[in-house]
């Protein structure tokens, strides 16, 4: 019911932006789960009833329940789903979070009585080689918690438990989250690269028959969609895109 659902909101999204005459709303794969259904449903087509699983999405660490209001707030302001007042709150929200993340990455840590509390309550041996070091640094070891920071730092101490949560992951697995950001902007990138709605795909020399048919039957808007058909070979797809630059 929930894939139905999403479907249906989608819907009555967009025959409001028709009748307003304006530009359709489409979610990307690494925007929200909608936008992978959706993608899949258009894009790859399905044979039995379609299921929403998260190990369909590329994109996982970005698309976190933590993190949703934050993806998706500002589409629903944009749309006039949202109300204002409630919009300027979450911004607010997450520019205080932003400013402690970058604090967290800047501070370095100092001895105090406080620290040496969270080195003896994780029986850990740090050394004098964790001094200097950032705040973000030391939570990156495994055994070190948000909650062992707020001891050390009380401006963690203003978030809530879910902008802690937030905080936490984004410097944790900060290496992981920027990957996947690099890729979404990737994708992206290849989003705006527009293929006409006659293109003829037979005048693109060397492309694999599969694909060729493929990309004929499903006449993908743009190079983004045409990389989630399946059978496409992402070798024809950089072909696609020579051509396409070719064009402009």
């Amino acid at each position: 019911y929930e894939e139905a659902a999403a479907q249906g909101l989608m819907a009555g999204i967009n025959i409001i932006q028709h009748s307003r005459g304006a530009d359709l709303f489409i979610l990307g794969r690494e925007e929200a789960y909608i936008g992978v259904l959706i993608d899949d449903l258009v894009m790859k087509g399905v044979k039995d009833p379609y299921r929403m699983f998260t190990s369909r999405a590329e994109h996982r660490l970005l698309l976190r329940q933590d993190n949703a209001d934050q993806r998706l707030m500002p589409h629903a302001w944009r749309l006039g789903l949202l109300d204002q007042k409630i919009y300027e709150q979450m911004q607010t929200r997450y520019q205080h979070t932003e400013r402690l993340y970058q604090m967290l990455l800047k501070k370095g840590m100092r001895p105090s009585a406080q620290l040496d509390a969270v080195l003896e309550r994780k029986s850990m041996n740090a050394g004098r080689g964790i001094f200097g070091k950032s705040l973000a640094a030391f939570l990156k070891r495994p055994e070190v918690t948000i909650e062992d920071l707020v001891h050390l730092e009380p401006e963690l101490a203003e978030l809530n438990e879910s902008q802690l949560r937030v905080l936490e992951l984004e410097i944790k697995y900060a290496g992981y989250v920027d990957r996947e950001r690099e890729n979404a902007r990737r994708r992206e990138g290849a989003r705006k690269v527009k293929i006409p709605d006659h293109f003829d795909y037979d005048s693109i020399a060397g492309l694999k028959s599969e694909s060729r048919e493929k990309l004929k039957a499903v006449r993908p808007p743009d190079l983004a969609s045409a990389q989630s058909i399946s059978g496409v070979d992402p070798s024809d797809i950089d072909l696609l895109f020579i051509y396409l630059k070719r064009q402009v």
